[in-house]
């Protein structure tokens, strides 16, 4: 070969070395571009995922809150209902109370004047029976 050809052949190796690393530099360039796209459209993913996680524990809170004081009013109802009962027990049992009372002191009342009845009776005989005696005598 002649020096020219050589000349050539180095020149068109030349161009050709510099077209590949154009093409490399170009290639290198658009996968920084693809993986930064990338890395943005995960952070972004990741983004409303951790927004829809956050209204997901918002709604989850916001439906406790609604059952826990769901649940709280029910209890109060129960606590209310059973104290109305309790109160309702008590005056029963009062007026049972009061009742009984009157009845035991009507009882007793009665169980005085037929004592009295009784022991009038018994101190008329006797006096009956002495005044039959010092009239005999």
């Amino acid at each position: 070969m002649d020096v020219r050809a050589l000349q050539a052949k180095q020149y068109e190796s030349r161009i050709q070395s510099m077209q590949l690393r154009e093409k490399r530099t170009a290639y290198l360039e658009l996968e920084r571009v693809r993986k930064e796209e990338e890395a943005a459209n995960r952070l972004e993913e990741t983004r409303i995922r951790a927004e829809a996680e956050e209204l997901n524990k918002v709604k989850r809170d916001k439906e406790y809150q609604v059952e826990f004081e769901r649940q709280a009013s029910i209890v109060r109802k129960q606590q209310d209902a059973a104290k109305k009962a309790y109160e309702e027990r008590q005056l029963l049992l009062g007026e049972e109370l009061a009742r009984r009372t009157e009845l035991e002191l009507r009882l007793r009342v009665q169980a005085e004047e037929k004592k009295r009845e009784e022991d009038l009776a018994e101190s008329v005989k006797i006096f009956a029976r002495n005044f039959a005696m010092h009239s005999h005598a």
